[in-house]
């Protein structure tokens, strides 16, 4: 029987933690003083339930290692309790702070021709409580109209690292012609280490259903079941600059089956505290992995945003 997607992830994640931990091996890693975990990574842990023995009943026959030199050294069942008790007191599950982000921008899209074709404005509103992420946005073109919802919740650990759920769910309406509906929840991780490098990612189911109208008659129902995913780097190079670039299966409001590419590159520069400008240049293709590229349509935008 196979195992099912979720899981193979979920095991995938584990064993990545695992033998990162214990790469060292089994035998464990010399230590001269039993508080030299003191420090801050490991001052949650009782030190005294990892080392029950003292040095009047280290014997042959007890549980606790030593080398020739008269060092101890720390057993498997010892460093599986100190993974799991510091990776349980590293989690942050909510942060108290907050931040509110009203952003406005103007789109202009070609079509497939790359002549341009669209214009519209677009709004959204993030709320931002670093554990928790919720967006909300939408776009409007003369013969379209778009709606986007996100949300994540990705707890903290180790204090650079974030992993979790969400979902996104999309609202496409070309007026009285086409509908599409697109839900794609599953697993979102990011690395930040609150410098200068910032690393998110994303797995997802995605199902799309998409209905056709046609005057008269009944919409066409078609549906489809389908994956998604979605690698984004940023770079600070300083403070007030950033550079984003995006390599995903879909944009914030183009969902297309997996896997039509989509190249993003963003600028955003911090004007003060609360206000930010950037422009933004994509690129989407339908297919980008054979000799006959099939180009879609590359889009431009500027944008600015508060912060409050």
């Amino acid at each position: 029987m196979k195992m099912p997607v979720f899981k193979r992830i979920v095991t995938a994640i584990f064993l990545f933690f695992f033998i990162c931990f214990y790469s060292q091996g089994e035998e464990g890693v010399e230590i001269e003083d039993k508080n030299a975990f003191s420090g801050s990574n490991f001052s949650v842990f009782p030190l005294s339930a990892a080392f029950e023995t003292t040095e009047s009943s280290a014997s042959p026959d007890s549980n606790q290692i030593k080398d020739e030199t008269g060092s101890e050294k720390i057993t498997f069942k010892e460093k599986n309790a100190i993974f799991w008790t510091n990776l349980l007191n590293s989690i942050n599950f909510y942060s108290r702070d907050y931040s509110l982000i009203f952003q406005n921008g103007l789109t202009l899209e070609s079509g497939t021709d790359g002549k341009p074709q669209h214009l519209g404005p677009d709004f959204s509103i993030t709320f931002d409580q670093k554990e928790i992420l919720i967006f909300g946005g939408m776009r409007f073109f003369q013969e379209s109209f778009d709606l986007t919802h996100e949300w994540i919740y990705w707890p903290t650990f180790f204090e650079n690292h974030q992993l979790g759920t969400g979902a996104i769910f999309h609202y496409y309406d070309m007026y009285r012609l086409f509908r599409e509906f697109d839900f794609l929840p599953g697993l979102y991780y990011r690395y930040d280490n609150h410098r200068w490098f910032k690393f998110t990612g994303s797995l997802l189911y995605f199902r799309k259903d998409a209905y056709i109208d046609f005057s008269g008659e009944n919409a066409i129902h078609i549906g489809n079941n389908n994956l998604a995913t979605k690698f984004s780097f940023e770079i600070r190079p300083v403070n007030k600059f950033q550079i984003s670039l995006d390599f995903s299966s879909y944009s914030l409001y183009r969902y297309m089956l997996f896997f039509a590419p989509d190249l993003n590159l963003k600028f955003s520069l911090n004007l003060s505290k609360n206000f930010t400008t950037g422009l933004e240049f994509d690129v989407q293709y339908v297919d980008l992995f054979t000799l006959s590229a099939n180009f879609n349509c590359i889009s431009f935008r500027s944008f600015v945003s508060m912060e409050i």
